[in-house]
């Protein structure tokens, strides 16, 4: 074995086997082609070859059998960036989480020595895990000093869905015969509680509109109504064509996240002022075009932000204006696939993860139906028959109802020994929160005799 340059980079190998009447294998050629970029790991990699020759299998070796992490990476994510849209600015910010994620993957092997990718066992990934943190954000109280964020329970779960569909496609792919990442724990996350925006949050926040933004008072003024009333993502409205307006709504060609179509209806007079807003550009309401869709986003982000806290509301995210036009729809008597058309949700899972917890109507609504049941098995039981026993009946009240007294092991046994002498009818009646006995008495018959204990041993 040669290494051309003292590195990986090209090596030449020769390897004769004993059996004279079989020709060497032979290799000449790059193997930073094949993902292999450090001498320890070309090294591991040709003796490997080495070995698969030796032992019988002939010919070339097939590099993928040995695609270290770093090339899987880079071919899944080449493929990734295949399948979107070239065209649209949103399909580079996508490459970018995914590969944000997973390339740090490589390096955090290769110092535990793990450089091919069927090496890799689901106890690296789960200390994989561990070392995703959040996002790098400004320390508002010492002069916008950049702290690091811890992750997010919820950020680490989407995290944890990129790193098992590598593996998942890697599988699909053959280029390992394990898939160690279906085996990670699920990734535990508080329940999200949908919110709508209270009437007094609403009209706080148009009112402190004129005071934040002085100048461009009309286009943040549409710019919250057209959330409000729409449901928008804020992607979504800070990349509003001209086009899209309608005279009874928005029609979005495809959103940013993804790719569907939505209609949205708004009310008269968003319509009109949107209309006669200034456009920030030809194409755009709110965008010029010049920038990143990204920078548009956080700028407006941060807009938003400042009006929130100038309505006293800080807290609150300007995406709960979808919740609130889910919940707003689902008061009104609207199905979930009415929320969904709406909300332009490409799956109805994703409505139902959501919005399929039921809001006070709906529970109210649910509950009514659940008592017509109690009606109808009322009726058919029909009444009961028997005066009713008491512990302290009332003078002059029938069937007064008492809770039954607990029975213990004797009051249970009294019962079986006397079930001959005395047979009641027993009727169980649901009242309120209690249960009501009510016993018949039926002529005793012959005496019957105490059970005698016939020994642990005796057939019973």
């Amino acid at each position: 074995m040669i290494f051309g340059c003292g590195c990986p980079i090209y090596a030449r190998l020769l390897v004769r086997h004993p059996d004279l009447n079989i020709a060497p294998f032979t290799f000449n050629g790059s193997l930073a082609k094949l993902g292999v970029r450090e001498k320890l790991a070309a090294e591991e990699l040709i003796d490997q070859w080495t070995v698969q020759f030796l032992s019988g299998q002939h010919g070339k070796p097939d590099p993928s059998a040995f695609k270290t992490v770093a090339q899987a990476i880079e071919d899944y994510l080449a493929e990734k960036r295949g399948t979107l849209d070239a065209h649209k600015e949103s399909t580079n910010l996508t490459i970018q989480k995914i590969a944000g994620i997973l390339r740090p993957l490589a390096p955090f092997l290769c110092d535990r020595g793990i450089v091919y990718l069927k090496d890799v066992k689901t106890e690296h990934l789960s200390v994989f895990q561990e070392t995703w943190q959040g996002r790098l954000r400004k320390n508002r109280e010492s002069a916008g000093e950049l702290v690091r964020q811890p992750k997010s329970q919820l950020g680490k779960q989407k995290n944890q869905e990129f790193v098992k569909m590598f593996f998942r496609r890697a599988r699909e792919l053959r280029w390992i015969p394990e898939n160690p990442a279906e085996l990670l724990l699920a990734v535990k996350t508080p329940r999200i509680e949908v919110k709508k925006k209270t009437a007094e949050e609403k009209q706080r926040l148009l009112e402190a509109i004129p005071h934040v933004f002085p100048n461009i008072a009309q286009a943040a003024m549409a710019f919250v109504l057209i959330q409000r009333y729409s449901g928008l993502r804020l992607v979504d409205v800070v990349t509003l064509r001209t086009d899209s307006l309608r005279e009874d709504g928005l029609m979005i060609v495809s959103q940013e996240k993804n790719e569907q179509p939505v209609f949205v209806p708004l009310p008269p007079f968003v319509v009109e002022l949107t209309r006669n807003l200034p456009p920030k550009s030809r194409e755009y309401f709110f965008w010029t075009g010049t920038s990143t869709i990204k920078t548009a986003v956080n700028d407006w982000s941060e807009k938003m932000r400042k009006l929130y806290v100038e309505a006293g509301i800080e807290g609150k995210r300007t995406h709960e204006w979808r919740d609130t036009l889910a919940i707003e729809v689902l008061e009104g008597g609207g199905s979930l696939e009415d929320v969904q058309l709406l909300l332009g949700h490409k799956s109805r899972k994703t409505t139902e993860k959501y919005y399929v917890t039921l809001t006070k109507k709906r529970m109210e609504n649910a509950i009514e139906a659940r008592r017509r049941t109690w009606d109808a098995d009322a009726m058919a039981i029909g009444p009961l028959p028997g005066p009713a026993i008491s512990e302290s009946p009332k003078p002059g009240v029938a069937g007064t109802h008492v809770r039954p007294p607990a029975l213990g092991r004797s009051s249970f046994a009294t019962l079986r020994n006397r079930k001959r002498a005395v047979r009641p009818f027993v009727a169980l009646r649901l009242v309120g929160h209690a249960y009501s006995v009510h016993l018949t008495e039926i002529p005793p018959g012959p005496p019957v005799r105490p059970a005698q204990n016939r020994g642990c041993f005796q057939n019973r």
